[in-house]
């Protein structure tokens, strides 16, 4: 036990592990699903506090807890210096994992804790991985001496085993996360990326009026995967930001009369600072609202879009017809423009029910005064179906490859 672990303000400050340790992570809820263990071995022990430990960064973080009401000299969350604890010395050696009364221990009793607490009983027993690196360890202790023997200690064991096993997959789990957030991280500071043009055509004349930014990584995996990781490991608004950024750097070169399409989420759009954007240009900029799942609450959204169109920028809504959270943002958030998903176009030639689908959206789109862009056209007998049910923009690789933004605008 620490020294003078009642009195330490580390110790009733949750917040204080939060950068140190996997089980830091907000989505690890280690006492929540370990607090009902944690009561029955106290219980059984007959001791009045039962802990899981962490080590990280030369402290000691209390990730799960059980304890007596009378009783409670440590806080959830709180921490305390890893060299001033028993846990430290049961894992090097310098105590044993059961001490009947610690008291009786020279090495315990230079540890303020044992006698100002005091700290009787106690048994403690490190958590390690299967590589034997020790996570921290599970401890029960109590004021009172008490009488435990090798059956207790082995049981105690036994259930640090089961701590272990559940914290390995979590374990495992989050530095695959981190691996995952450093190689986002490195690539949005090297900017190790390109940013490619699609053009969209008028349907009538297939003249060019606007381009789709694209970012291209240098390294694997594909394109949308670095943005499906990047939402995983809470980096999404970074990666979008830094490529939104990035591609508004051709705009400069872009006819006045022609537009780019930039694709955010609606997290990343909520929480965008609009001095970041160049206003200068903001007729020419169109923002896609990429978003397969449901919105909770479309305010934020709303207030949000509220101030692109007052500064002049309008937005899409991406991937309609792909799903029902595609149709509800159109109802909810009345876009300028939206696009018909890919899966709605392919094929569509030959499928009446596609085509009745596209000319309700097409009809409704007209009647409401958006503008419909059919995405993935990739043959002329797509392109002449879509232009005979009205559609206002292709875009597809049937009219335009996506290409580096270098050879698009020198051309």
């Amino acid at each position: 036990m620490a020294t003078d672990i009642a009195n330490n303000p580390a110790c009733s400050d949750k917040n204080a592990g939060e950068q140190h340790g996997f089980c830091s992570n907000a989505n690890l809820k280690l006492d929540d699903l370990l607090r009902p263990m944690l009561r029955y071995v106290r219980h059984m022990m007959g001791m009045e506090v039962a802990f899981i430990s962490e080590f990280s960064a030369g402290r000691r973080y209390f990730r799960a807890l059980d304890a007596d009401d009378s009783f409670c000299p440590i806080a959830l969350g709180g921490s305390d210096l890893l060299d001033e604890s028993f846990c430290q010395r049961v894992v090097d050696g310098r105590l044993p994992e059961l001490m009947v009364d610690a008291r009786t221990y020279a090495e315990a009793l230079s540890l303020h804790a044992t006698l100002a607490l005091p700290v009787g009983g106690h048994i403690s027993v490190p958590v390690r991985f299967s590589d034997g690196s020790v996570f921290g360890t599970f401890c029960c202790f109590s004021r009172y001496a008490v009488e435990l023997d090798q059956r207790d200690l082995e049981t105690m064991r036994l259930f640090g085993a089961m701590i272990s096993q559940y914290l390995q997959h979590d374990r495992d789990v989050w530095q695959e996360r981190q691996v995952i957030r450093e190689r986002i991280l490195e690539t949005i500071l090297r900017r190790d990326w390109d940013i490619y043009l699609q053009p969209m055509f008028a349907a009538n004349s297939q003249q060019v009026v606007g381009y789709e930014a694209l970012c291209r990584f240098a390294q694997q995996p594909h394109t949308e995967q670095w943005f499906l990781e990047a939402e995983q490991v809470d980096l999404i608004e970074e990666l979008e930001m830094a490529c939104l950024l990035s591609a508004l750097e051709v705009l400069p070169d872009i006819p006045a009369d022609q537009f780019v399409s930039f694709n955010l989420s609606p997290q990343t759009l909520i929480r965008m600072d609009l001095q970041q954007l160049p206003v200068q240009f903001a007729s020419q900029m169109v923002i896609e609202l990429t978003e397969h799942r449901l919105v909770d609450d479309y305010q934020p959204l709303l207030e949000a879009l509220l101030q692109l169109k007052c500064s002049g920028i309008r937005f899409a809504v991406d991937d309609a017809g792909a799903g029902f959270a595609s149709f509800r943002h159109v109802l909810q958030l009345q876009p300028d423009l939206i696009k018909l998903d890919r899966s709605l176009i392919s094929g569509i030639a030959s499928c009446h029910a596609q085509q009745a689908l596209a000319r309700a959206l097409i009809g409704f789109s007209r009647e409401m005064q958006i503008t419909t862009i059919a995405e993935g056209v990739e043959t002329f007998e797509e392109g002449q179906c879509m232009q005979d049910l009205g559609v206002d923009l292709i875009q597809g690789y049937w009219l335009g490859r996506p290409q580096p933004a270098a050879a698009v605008l020198d051309n």
